[in-house]
């Protein structure tokens, strides 16, 4: 309870994702599509199928393990469940120093490292972890100690060979710092000179830079993703509104603070083009981060403006025609979750629907506060999903308070996390004492979380009504 989808996709893929880290670049990434894949090498869709049942208990499992017996590096995975229901499995038969650890692995989020002998006389590194996400199980990967020793080599010489590049680079700039800057006027004269010579023609440059001329061109391509990035930072910014709206009894605003420079957070407030003393107003928020999360937001913030000029349709069919459009397009790679209002202007009234998202927060004017929440598959999930809805009222001199899981995820000093209990105490403390109150809002959590980092995109709007 109080846990949707995708802070179990999220954990999950954390703690896998660190067991998991020894292993080199390509073989990481084999390994760790067919430990959370299914057969498509679809991430997300095992975890929620895992998720959904409980225990590794199924055949699919099975199969994923016997794909890992055939792993020519000579890893193994090891997957041990303490549920009495549920089933130990392994791509190879478990040493006995491993089973005697991962049974003394008791606290969530625990893990051991540590080099022994294999029943096959092979020595290999084990890493244990005790899920986080999932409690019950201790997830472990094994490495020959003869591949560790190759990958460490390997890395050496790559650092040997960056080092050696970073030399010619050095080399190379003294060489052009001299050539071309320091003597440029005699420079100049000896290059031009061929020209104003009857009968001469420029040199005919036969000979590539080769090595150079290939790295200048991969310098190219990384500004021109850089560009990009900056390109879609500036696009997304453009999708959030820039102004505060003021329409009948209700205000609006909201700001959002990215993690990276482009985020996966969303949020838009605008009137109803079919009726002008309504407004909707939406918030929601893509799994993962960056460009590819920045498209998706791209997708759904614009398509939003569109269906809801279809006339008489309510906030969870608005929410269905957009989730059966785009579940298509992201085939579970990408989800996003989402609230939807359609608010009278004059009266409060409002129709609510939405999708994994967190539940609203409704301060009352005594300062007390209510939740409104939806549960439900987020967007992506599923072509044909149920959206739930509800109908009420905001109240006079009262708030609501549209959020992303950033808020309540936030850590304290101490390492523990705000809470949506406790975010929930800090708005209603500052929307009724606050003359600014958003920007009294982040500053307070500035406070909170002091030096420590945002892991997440922190978005808000709040709604007030006279």
């Amino acid at each position: 309870p109080g846990v949707d989808e995708e802070d179990y996709v999220n954990e999950t893929i954390a703690d896998l994702g660190k067991i998991i880290r020894i292993v080199s670049g390509n073989e990481k990434f084999y390994n760790f599509a067919y430990i959370l894949g299914d057969s498509q090498a679809e991430i997300i869709n095992f975890i929620l199928i895992h998720w959904r049942s409980g225990h590794f208990a199924f055949s699919l499992v099975r199969s994923l393990i016997d794909k890992a017996r055939s792993a020519i590096d000579g890893s193994a995975t090891y997957i041990f469940n303490r549920d009495e229901e549920g089933l130990d499995f392994a791509s190879r038969v478990a040493a006995k120093d491993l089973v005697a650890v991962a049974g003394g692995l008791a606290t969530a989020g625990e893990w051991r490292r540590f080099i022994a002998q294999g029943e096959d006389g092979i020595w290999n590194l084990y890493w244990l972890k005790s899920s986080e996400a999932m409690e019950q199980l201790v997830i472990a990967r094994s490495l020959p100690l003869s591949e560790v020793y190759d990958e460490c080599a390997r890395v050496a010489r790559s650092y040997h060979a960056a080092m050696f590049l970073g030399l010619i680079w050095i080399v190379l700039g003294i060489f052009i710092m001299h050539r071309f800057l320091l003597n440029p006027v005699s420079d100049l004269e000896t290059a031009i000179g061929p020209l104003f010579k009857v009968g001469k023609s420029l040199p005919e440059i036969r000979d590539p830079v080769g090595e150079v001329l290939a790295l200048t061109i991969l310098f190219g391509q990384v500004k021109e993703g850089l560009d990009q990035l900056s390109l879609a930072q500036a696009l997304q910014e453009n999708l959030f509104p820039s102004n505060r709206l003021e329409k009948g009894r209700l205000r609006i605003e909201g700001k959002s603070v990215m993690m990276e420079q482009v985020g996966g957070d969303f949020f838009d407030f605008f009137p109803d083009p079919l009726d002008e003393n309504f407004v909707y107003v939406f918030i929601g928020d893509v799994t993962g981060h960056g460009l590819a999360a920045a498209i998706v937001v791209a997708m759904i913030s614009s398509a939003i403006p569109i269906v809801v000029k279809n006339q008489g349709k309510t906030p969870d069919q608005l929410i269905k025609i957009i989730n059966e459009h785009l579940t298509p397009i992201l085939k579970r790679l990408r989800m996003s979750s989402i609230m939807l209002m359609h608010i009278d202007t004059r009266t409060g009234e409002f129709a609510l629907s939405g999708a994994a998202h967190p539940r609203l927060v409704h301060v009352n004017p005594d300062g007390s506060f209510d939740f409104l929440e939806m549960n439900a598959f987020p967007l992506g999930a599923n072509v044909k999903m149920k959206v739930p809805s509800m109908q009420s009222r905001i109240g006079e001199r009262s708030a609501i308070v549209f959020y992303t899981d950033g808020w309540a995820e936030a850590l304290l000093p101490d390492g523990e996390m705000i809470g949506y209990d406790g975010f929930a105490q800090l708005v209603s403390d500052t929307v009724k004492d606050e003359e600014k109150p958003i920007a009294a809002l982040y500053d307070k959590l500035e406070k909170l979380t002091g030096t420590t980092s945002w892991s997440d995109d922190v978005t808000i709007v709040l709604l007030e009504f006279d």
